[in-house]
């Protein structure tokens, strides 16, 4: 599908505010904007969220790296919980960055060196601290792409969100660890094991068969479940499915900075009781 022309005028952007862009929570959110009205220079998706299910708006191979993470890290660590994720932010209201740029003495983004536009945040991810929902504001770029230019933008966001007293801050590859991101980005889509032609008890009977051996076997991880898939008589395959679900959702545990493969032997620490798998 084409994608259309990004032109944004004053009269679109009170048209999104009154359609609701920007505003609700959780399913309800809604993106100030779509890969449909956005010429990204790279890869765009509309993954449907594992937090959160519906479909989120992401604009670059980064955005979409960042928000695997993002989700991986909620199954996988126990200290942290995201209640939810909503990208494509935008900071209104338009005159309150506008004021904001001016004290800086910077001059705002424009739309094709006319109107001012609509500031965005990429991701504001509300997390659980002690009871309390807590909003995290990021941005997420390549080093590379941190030009004088790009960094007056950032500042007006820094600002605008240190107003809102946000914390705020640039996401780049410096701060994610490759191996892990690699591994996140592999193993995403095994979190959503509801897609998979697989029926929930054979979930459950095939689970208690792999973990009861996982943490001794020195098989690689898909010869060790061939292994169960022949004993069990199920099609190849089946059981390598329900491995990657068990790791992607941390009832196996593992070490995720060390590089993930099937045809390795994987390391898993821990057995978390699978009387809650979900």
């Amino acid at each position: 599908m084409a994608k259309r022309k990004y032109k944004i005028t004053p009269a679109k952007t009170a048209k999104w505010i009154e359609e609701g862009r920007g505003q609700g929570r959780g399913l309800d959110y809604k993106p100030w904007l779509t890969i449909f009205d956005f010429p990204s220079r790279g890869k765009t998706s509309i993954p449907t969220g594992a937090i959160i299910p519906r479909l989120y708006q992401l604009f670059s191979s980064n955005e979409i790296a960042y928000f695997k993470c993002l989700e991986i890290s909620q199954y996988i660590q126990q200290s942290t919980t995201i209640t939810d994720i909503r990208e494509q932010y935008p900071l209104l209201p338009l005159s309150e960055t506008v004021a904001i740029a001016e004290k800086l003495g910077f001059k705002h983004p424009p739309q094709n060196g006319k109107d001012n536009i609509v500031l965005t945040t990429d991701f504001i991810i509300t997390v659980l601290r002690d009871g309390d929902e807590i909003d995290l504001a990021r941005t997420v770029k390549e080093t590379r792409d941190l030009t004088q230019r790009s960094l007056k933008k950032l500042e007006i966001e820094r600002v605008y969100w240190e107003r809102r007293g946000v914390d705020w801050g640039i996401v780049t590859e410096v701060e994610i660890d490759s191996i892990f991101m690699t591994n996140a980005i592999d193993l995403w889509d095994d979190i959503a094991i509801s897609e998979k032609p697989i029926d929930y008890e054979d979930i459950k009977f095939i689970a208690t068969e792999l973990s009861n051996d996982i943490v001794t076997t020195h098989k690689p991880l898909n010869k060790y479940c061939l292994a169960v898939d022949k004993r069990l008589g199920y099609e190849n395959g089946t059981s390598l499915t329900v491995a990657r679900y068990l790791i992607a959702t941390g009832y196996w545990q593992i070490d995720w900075f060390l590089d993930f493969s099937t045809t390795n032997r994987i390391i898993v620490h821990t057995v978390k009781p699978l009387s809650i798998l979900r």
